[in-house]
């Protein structure tokens, strides 16, 4: 095919190829990946006990602030 869709297809294929191809490597070396894959959650752990509460925003409290303009002139009614 030539035009858009074709060089469409040939990438979109060309990708698939591709990842096809790093999933394959990684199911070959599944035990590395699963070490990897535990060593990152474990750090991600360890950052969430050490990282100070007020890093994180406070929990919701409830309410909704609004600020409404009008233009001059206007009653409160409006």
């Amino acid at each position: 095919k030539k035009g858009f869709f074709g060089w469409f297809n040939r990438n979109f294929t060309a990708g698939a190829k591709r990842y096809e191809g790093f999933v394959g490597s990684i199911l070959q070396r599944a035990g590395r990946w699963m070490v990897v894959f535990v060593v990152l959650v474990g750090v991600v752990g360890l950052l969430f006990t050490r990282l100070p509460n007020s890093f994180l925003p406070n929990e919701d409290q409830g309410y909704v602030i609004a600020n409404i303009q009008l233009p001059p002139g206007a009653t409160a009614e409006r």
